[in-house]
């Protein structure tokens, strides 16, 4: 059956799906809240806010938190991505109650302590160096950056050392009363449940939280100063001004962004203009992405991995959005073996505008088929499933209608959309590493076009 879809009286909307087979239920609870939505002024908010909102409560301390799931071997997380924060839970039925109400606990009753967050912003910066360590992360964010310039859309989603620096309780706070708002609040359950009971228990635990963050929280604040802010009668003014629901779609730029590092490989990324979540082909995208890269029977493994021995890793890839996406090819290489590696994985894309044969598109198919089908049989997924629909869709799309969509594929479709995608918009090249040699951005442009 479908999951039913449902409004909270405080207008949350709530989406339940039955599973009466397993003895878990899983809870997800969405907020349209991601980097994308930031200022160069509060970059790295929305992961903060993520980090924070475990940091202790009006009920519970961080420990507290941490023990009660530890007590019931329940799973509690969260993410931030660049258009959504997702927190999540995971338990044996019987404890659903206790899990609504952590998670509406540290969504609405978190104190944001100042000595809490001064701590939480040096693991913050921790996080942040982690990830420019590690050449794979830098290197996707470099790529993301010079596919977006001048978006913010193209920043790291945990922001910067002087962007986390500058954050304050007061930053906090307004962005929580801009985004953190029920109708830009989306519920998920997946699992085994009795629907009354839960019907009455997340209306209890989710829909008496209406209160602006600012006003909630005047009972929490230590800090003199955000107390005298949040009292304010015109309290918004000058503190959420810069924030706004809805942004324009960024424009996709491509160039070049190269970073020699002592180290010895080289780091390669290819990206074009790729389809957005909403867009007519974007199956049509991952199917194209599947053929050229996905798994050992690909193209590319095949044509650079096991014929030429070109590289140990090499793949390619999707990142969609509500109004934009990215479609590319990534590799780790020796430097010796990089410019190499380019000009074959360039001859590679454009023979796949020429000719694809049944077989690929077969394999292709199943692989997009079975991974929906498989996440079906997990509470986890189901949830994450049809929080995402709402948020991209307004609706819920069912296993039929994204069948329908696979099946309608076919060769001439996907040698298209190859040609569109590797064609139609100027190439992103990212590289990093022992990159000394790589050839020119022009000389890699030039080959794309044949």
């Amino acid at each position: 059956m479908d999951p039913k879809i449902l409004k909270l009286s405080n207008g949350i909307t709530l989406i339940i799906d039955h599973m009466p087979q397993i003895e878990s239920v899983s809870l997800r609870v969405l907020c349209k809240a991601g980097s994308r939505y930031e200022t160069p002024d509060n970059a790295g908010i929305a992961h903060c806010i993520e980090h924070m909102n475990f940091k202790g409560t009006i009920r519970r301390s961080a420990k507290q938190i941490a023990e009660e799931f530890d007590m019931i071997g329940g799973y509690l997380n969260a993410y931030t991505g660049r258009e959504r924060t997702v927190y999540y839970a995971k338990v044996l039925k019987d404890d659903l109650p206790l899990a609504a109400d952590v998670l509406s606990d540290i969504m609405y009753n978190s104190v944001y302590d100042p000595d809490e967050l001064k701590k939480e912003k040096n693991v913050i910066l921790q996080e942040i160096a982690e990830a420019h360590d590690n050449p794979d992360d830098a290197l996707f964010d470099m790529m993301q950056e010079s596919l977006y310039p001048n978006s913010s859309m193209g920043k790291p989603i945990a922001g910067s050392k002087e962007s986390v620096l500058s954050l304050t309780k007061q930053k906090i706070v307004a962005f929580l009363d801009s985004f953190y708002q029920s109708n830009n609040t989306i519920i998920g359950i997946s699992g085994n449940f009795t629907e009354t009971q839960l019907l009455d228990l997340i209306e209890s635990k989710f829909a008496n939280n209406t209160a602006p963050a600012s006003e909630r929280s005047v009972i929490n604040m230590s800090d003199e100063q955000t107390k005298d802010e949040a009292k304010r009668k015109d309290r918004r003014d000058g503190m959420d001004t810069n924030f706004k629901r809805e942004t324009d779609k960024p424009t996709y730029h491509g160039g070049d962004t190269r970073e020699v590092r002592e180290i010895e490989q080289a780091h390669l990324i290819l990206a074009f203009d790729g389809a957005s979540y909403r867009a007519e082909d974007y199956y049509i995208q991952q199917v194209a992405a599947l053929i050229a890269g996905g798994g050992m029977s690909s193209r590319l493994f095949q044509e650079i991995r096991e014929k030429r021995g070109l590289a140990y890793s090499i793949g390619a890839f999707c990142s969609s959005y509500t109004d934009c996406g990215i479609w590319g090819v990534s590799a780790v290489t020796g430097n010796q073996d990089l410019n190499e590696l380019i000009t074959v994985t360039i001859e590679q894309l454009l023979e796949l505008t020429i000719k694809i044969d049944e077989d690929e598109l077969r394999r292709a198919k199943v692989q997009i088929k079975s991974g929906v089908l498989m996440a079906q049989e997990s509470s986890s997924g189901r949830a994450e499933r049809i929080i995402s629909n709402y948020a991209i869709f307004d609706r819920f799309l069912s296993l039929d209608e994204i069948m329908e969509y696979i099946d309608a594929i076919d060769i001439a479709m996907v040698a298209q959309k190859i040609g569109q995608i590797i064609k139609g918009s100027r190439i992103s090249v990212a590289g990093l590493g022992n990159i000394k040699s790589m050839m020119d951005y022009d000389v890699i442009a030039n080959k794309l076009r044949g």
